[in-house]
């Protein structure tokens, strides 16, 4: 089925994308990734915008005819191209590219089972940014999702208010803080240990043990060597990780008892602008590396970088 939504004028700059007008597919965020929440049809339908000669074009194809949904989006203007498409259900491909004097092309590319990888290029200069998560993404290069990234996907999801809700995950994060000690990464570690027994009882109970455990415990278990596990833990420990994450949309709660064993979250964050923060995030890696964690949260942006460089590189945190 195709339809056409209203040409526009040349000089007319619609105020919502065609993907957010037609309603007919809704995204969701699930531990910071993009995935189809729902299509409205099981047909395959397509839809237009703007005439071949006004300012900017507009296509949108949805396909649910199988159970793995596609979605393929496309904005041209004159010196712009935007385009953005969910295949396999997972897989998320973003791209912006800007011609003429301002040239430019932002990438952003979502694989299953791999970090988040969001490209920048202008003129000549490439920078590449890999992250877990869209939230570690944002926490972690502020500046850089704040320019190129967001503005993108306000246009595409409008009502997914990225900046307040990243803004109040910290919130919850520097609240839960205080009442966690990362008892669960220390449970985890025996548990896991467990699922390698020869008793299949004890293999089970280990595995309900590390369900009941929550989101918590997903961060712990993305830190470990699949090559230090054993063929029993690996398909046990991603059955798990796949039923802990799914389906349940993001809310700054769910994401603060998410990342609050995160260290690689909490290094971030001693880089926070604000010094109290930082403050927090010392106290708090405190207790994950009570002999041998230290750091300066009054000490200077340029020393705090390489300071959260050297951290990382210690613990060996991804």
């Amino acid at each position: 089925m195709a339809a056409v939504l209203g040409a526009f004028g040349r000089a007319d700059e619609p105020k919502i994308s065609l993907l957010a007008k037609t309603g007919w597919v809704r995204l969701q965020l699930v531990l910071g990734r993009i995935e189809v929440a729902n299509i409205a049809s099981s047909q395959t339908r397509t839809a237009t915008r703007g005439e071949p000669d006004d300012d900017v074009q507009e296509t949108l194809t949805i396909s649910s005819a199988t159970t793995i949904p596609t979605v393929r989006y496309q904005k041209q203007s004159n010196d712009k191209t935007l385009t953005f498409a969910i295949v396999n259900g997972q897989q998320v491909e973003l791209r912006r590219t800007t011609v003429g004097s301002d040239r430019s092309e932002l990438r952003f590319k979502q694989s299953p089972r791999s970090d988040l990888l969001l490209e920048v290029e202008r003129n000549t200069k490439k920078n590449t940014y890999r992250s877990p998560s869209l939230w570690h993404l944002m926490l972690e290069e502020p500046e850089v999702c704040q320019r190129e990234l967001l503005p993108v996907l306000k246009w595409l999801q409008p009502q997914w208010r990225l900046k307040e809700f990243i803004n109040r995950t910290e919130d919850e994060l520097i609240l839960t803080a205080t009442a966690s000690d990362f008892g669960t990464a220390r449970a985890a570690r025996r548990l896991v240990a467990r699922l390698d027994n020869a008793d299949y009882r004890a293999r089970q109970a280990a595995l309900n043990d590390l369900r009941s455990l929550g989101l918590g415990l997903l961060p712990y278990l993305r830190q470990l060597d699949p090559t230090d596990l054993s063929r029993e833990q690996r398909q046990r420990l991603s059955r798990l990780e796949t039923e802990l994450g799914a389906n349940a949309s993001d809310t700054p709660q769910r994401m603060a008892n998410w990342l609050i064993e995160d260290e690689r979250i909490w290094l971030t964050l001693l880089e926070h602008r604000e010094q109290a923060v930082r403050k927090i995030a010392v106290s708090h890696l405190g207790k994950r590396f009570p002999k041998t964690f230290a750091a300066d949260s009054s000490a200077d942006p340029e020393t705090r970088l390489r300071q959260v460089a050297r951290l990382k590189a210690k613990y060996q945190l991804r």
